[in-house]
């Protein structure tokens, strides 16, 4: 399969990889890196192991330095909740981060719908860290 990956000021380049790869592949092969940038594919959010389909583009998308701050709540299901202020274009992994929340054992919700630790967060998201269920049969 074909993707195309284009950054922001930056060049544009077209590659070939097998079926089943993702976007961290993709970013690998053409030796690029997504630092500082957010993703999308076909201009929906992504994550590096976002999933590849033949002709999709790749975007890398410069994050705004120096933006206004959003603020962020994060429910640690049975323990606390938590309020956070981080700069726009910040991730889960950031927010969690400047109030010292770790994710083992749990796993995460925003705004009730599963994520990752590399989802952009905007202003009034919620991020839950639920437990995980352990045992059953």
């Amino acid at each position: 399969m074909r993707v195309q990956i284009v950054k922001t000021g930056h060049r544009t380049a077209t590659i070939s990889l097998p079926e089943g790869s993702n976007v961290g592949d993709a970013l690998q092969r053409a030796n690029m890196s997504s630092e500082g940038c957010t993703l999308a594919v076909n201009s929906n959010p992504a994550t590096l192991n976002t999933p590849l389909s033949d002709g999709q583009i790749i975007q890398l998308i410069g994050k705004v330095k120096g933006g206004s701050n959003i603020t962020v709540s994060i429910v640690k299901f049975g323990q606390q909740t938590r309020t956070t202020t981080v700069s726009q274009g910040s991730t889960v992994k950031d927010a969690l981060a400047s109030i010292g929340f770790g994710t083992d054992g749990f796993t995460l919700s925003k705004n009730g719908s599963p994520t990752t630790l590399d989802s952009q967060l905007n202003d009034q998201d919620i991020i839950q860290l639920i437990p995980k269920v352990k045992g059953g049969k």
